[in-house]
C-alpha cells in the first residue's frame, strides 16, 4: 500500500468501513505470501481494543464491553458491522463471541467449514500440516459443551489470578487449556488431534 501511496500516487484508503477490490487485492497479497494468513493482525487490533476497554471499566463499572467487528469478505463492496457487545458481564460470565473468537481454530465444526477454503488455496499436504499444528475440542462435543468448558476454564483463571499464561482444567474428564493475556481470553483448545481424513476430506 506504501508503495502505492508514495510512489504510485494513489490516494489513501477511505475510513468509511468499505471493503472495496483495492483493499481485497492488499489482505489477499499479504494472506498469499503467508504474512498474515490465520489473521493474527486482526486478533492483535482486537486485543488491543478489549484491553483498553477492560481497563476502563475499573473506573465505569464490572461489565467489560467491546467492540465486535466482521465483515463479509465474500462480497465485494461488503461493509464492516460493527455491534457493542459484552465481553464479561457482571457476573462474570463471558460472551459468546468472546468465546467464539477464543475457540474458532479449534471447534471441530468451524474448523470444517474452514477446510474447504484452505484446500482451493493450499496443497493436501500443506493443509494436513496447518492441521498437525493445532489441536481441537472434541469433535462430539456441541457449541454449549465449549462455551460452558472455555467459562470454567475463565473462572478458574480468575480464582487463581492468572491474567498472562495458560490454565489447563479436566471437563467431561478432558483437558482444556484457556491461555489468558492482561487478564482476557485469547484462545482455548482440547488435547485432540485430527487429520483431514477425520475431518471427512
Amino acid at each position: 500500500m506504501a508503495i502505492d501511496v508514495y510512489r504510485n500516487h494513489k490516494p489513501y484508503l477511505p475510513e468509511d468501513g468499505t471493503i472495496s477490490d483495492r483493499l481485497l487485492h492488499y489482505a489477499f497479497t499479504d494472506w498469499s505470501l503467508g504474512r498474515d494468513q490465520f489473521g493474527s493482525i486482526y486478533t492483535v487490533l482486537y486485543n488491543g481494543d478489549a484491553i483498553i476497554i477492560a481497563l476502563a471499566t475499573e473506573f465505569v463499572g464490572t461489565a467489560v464491553e467491546g467492540i465486535i467487528v466482521g465483515m463479509n469478505m465474500g462480497t465485494r463492496g461488503a461493509k464492516i458491522t460493527k455491534k457493542v457487545d459484552t465481553i464479561v458481564n457482571s457476573a462474570g460470565k463471558l460472551s459468546k463471541s468472546v468465546i467464539d473468537h477464543a475457540t474458532k481454530k479449534h471447534d471441530f465444526t468451524k474448523f470444517k467449514n474452514q477446510i474447504p477454503y484452505l484446500l482451493n488455496k493450499n496443497s493436501r499436504e500443506t493443509v494436513e500440516k496447518i492441521i498437525a499444528k493445532q489441536t481441537f475440542f472434541n469433535k462430539d462435543w456441541t457449541s454449549e459443551m465449549i462455551e460452558d468448558a472455555v467459562q470454567k476454564a475463565y473462572e478458574v483463571a480468575l480464582k487463581n489470578g492468572v491474567k498472562n499464561d495458560t490454565v489447563t482444567i479436566e471437563y467431561l474428564g478432558e483437558k482444556v487449556t484457556l491461555g489468558m493475556r492482561d487478564g482476557l481470553p485469547q484462545t482455548s483448545f482440547g488435547d485432540h488431534v485430527y487429520t483431514l481424513l477425520d475431518f471427512g476430506f
